[in-house]
């Protein structure tokens, strides 16, 4: 019996396009993805596929069949891609509110167990001046207070000497906020900074959904301190609305810790987010709501609530301590880190490329921010040298000093214009300046603040401005007797010198001999076998048999 001809399957176009009409209802996204492979067979592969013997007027309807459902079977794959993104964030915003229920719930039972060491009943009476643990009269500088006054915020700046007489006199039955930096000018902007004594956040509660008594969350906030690895906050304000924590420090630091300050603000908001931490209070110009100020959002007093002691005063918290806590990497580590990897390039031969394109040996390296910060403080320096700034070179000046302070972290694109009236203020008291000179850094200065980069060479770069020493140099014209003034804005050169004299000082602490000392005290020197009154030969030699006779 002979074996029947296998015969060749042969579609006809009515039941391939009802096929499809049950495919798009069913699956939008296999629709596309079949109208794709059809779309090719029917063009380019006819004589391969099943649809090689349809007549030509079938080919033409199918296709023209496929151009009108494909568009539909689009609009259906984006319903659905929304329907699903929808349903995603309505569980990502469900199981947030389960989790913020949650956590509200267990703090509130956590938190009278954590407190023990807290002792609060003599707050009341020992911190009515909060403004004072983080500001002392015996210092110099200035700090400024900002007042609701006519339905307009006013200003007042006042020397450190007269907090005690200033705040008394105040009227705080209305809106009154206080600086929580000093300043070396009468004048809350960064670049006038003299030093801090404190971290901070402010945390609007309420924004989140924690709610309560301010003492109860002044309690939860040092339990989710503790959850978060954060040292518990030395005082917390109860502004009328929110809290303010503050980390006080066991002294001072001076602006050229801002950049390291700044990053431990961000960390603090950032960590503290959930619990209401408001990104936009983290300068250092912020002013806060002062103690025994009425709130007239709420009719509140603000007052402290919480206060972490020791001895009757609240804790403070050396800056390293903090710094190591929030920070990526600890202070000892990156040192340790230098240490190996300065190790390593001496034995491997290595080199260190400066920013300027030129290769030179072991410098010495800032952060980002360091960087950034320290050539801001050169710009003026070098204004200071010369006497001033030269017009027709104001706005040279003006412009990178504010792209170097952005670039800092030091302020942000709103508060940008603040900060570039004092430093023009600064460069000359009489020049009005022209906006829009500064248009572009703004623009940059705003996608600085949203983090994105810009792509050069395969390699990212900050949206702002990030010239190198040669340009800088160049640009302002600065001298090599200026530049030895100067702390990151130097040549090659000067920095090989300034490596070289830096590890002079470090081999000398280390106990190593100069080269004029060893020579000084060599054999050659003191020659001893004339002591002796014999050769030198015959000294060594007697010296080399008694350590023989030695071993």
């Amino acid at each position: 019996m002979s074996a029947l001809p296998l015969q060749k399957f042969q579609p006809d176009l009515d039941s391939v396009t009802y096929d499809l009409d049950a495919l798009l209802g069913a699956n939008p996204t296999e629709f596309l993805r079949r109208t794709k492979i059809l779309k090719h067979s029917l063009s380019h592969g006819r004589q391969y596929s099943y649809y090689a013997d349809w007549p030509q007027e079938h080919v033409q309807a199918l296709l023209f069949y496929l151009r009108v459902k494909e568009p539909v079977a689009r609009r259906e794959v984006a319903a659905q891609k929304r329907a699903k993104a929808a349903r995603a964030a309505a569980e990502a915003k469900a199981q947030a509110d389960a989790e913020r229920a949650s956590t509200v719930q267990s703090v509130n039972k956590a938190s009278f167990q954590v407190v023990e060491k807290v002792h609060h009943p003599v707050q009341a009476s020992l911190f009515d001046d909060e403004e004072m643990t983080y500001h002392d009269v015996n210092r110099s500088g200035f700090f400024s207070i900002l007042q609701v006054k006519g339905g307009a915020k006013r200003q007042s700046t006042f020397k450190l000497a007269q907090l005690p007489q200033v705040i008394p006199l105040l009227d705080k039955t209305t809106d009154t906020w206080i600086g929580q930096g000093e300043f070396f000018k009468p004048n809350r902007r960064v670049v006038n900074l003299a030093r801090l004594g404190l971290c901070f956040t402010d945390l609007d509660t309420y924004s989140v959904g924690i709610t309560g008594k301010p003492e109860t969350l002044a309690r939860m906030l040092e339990v989710r301190c503790v959850d978060l690895g954060i040292p518990p906050p030395s005082i917390v304000v109860f502004s009328g609305r929110g809290l303010q924590a503050k980390w006080l420090f066991d002294g001072t630091i001076p602006a050229a810790a801002l950049p390291r300050w700044n990053l431990c603000q961000h960390i603090l908001v950032d960590q503290l987010s959930t619990f209401g931490a408001d990104p936009k209070s983290k300068d250092a110009s912020r002013v806060l709501r002062l103690t025994g100020a009425v709130n007239s959002k709420s009719g509140e007093v603000a007052r402290v609530v919480h206060v972490r002691e020791v001895n009757g005063e609240p804790v403070r918290y050396s800056f390293e301590a903090i710094c190591d806590r929030l920070l990526p990497f600890h202070r000892q580590e990156i040192e340790l880190k230098r240490a190996e990897r300065k190790a390593k390039n001496a034995a491997d031969h290595q080199i260190v490329v400066l920013p300027g394109g030129r290769k030179i040996e072991g410098l010495k390296r800032f952060t980002g921010r360091q960087l950034a910060w320290h050539r801001l403080l050169d710009l003026r320096k070098i204004a200071e040298l010369r006497g001033g700034v030269k017009e027709g070179e104001r706005m040279e000046h003006l412009f990178w000093q504010i792209n170097f302070l952005l670039l800092a972290g030091a302020t942000n694109a709103n508060q940008m214009w603040h900060e570039a009236a004092e430093l023009a203020r600064s460069i000359d008291p009489q020049w009005h300046y022209d906006k829009s000179d500064l248009s572009t850094l703004y623009e940059k200065a705003k996608a600085f603040g949203k983090g994105e980069k810009i792509e050069f060479n395969g390699r990212l770069y900050p949206a702002l401005y990030t010239p190198k020493n040669d340009h800088l140099i160049n640009l302002f014209g600065i001298t090599d007797e200026e530049q030895r003034k100067l702390k990151t804005i130097i040549t090659p050169s000067l920095a090989r010198e300034r490596h070289a004299e830096r590890e002079r000082i470090r081999r000398k602490n280390a106990g190593a001999q100069s080269r004029s000392e060893y020579l000084a005290n060599s054999k050659s020197a003191t020659k001893p076998w004339e002591s002796e009154g014999i050769s030198r030969r015959t000294w060594y030699r007697r010296n080399a048999k008694k350590a023989g006779t030695q071993h």
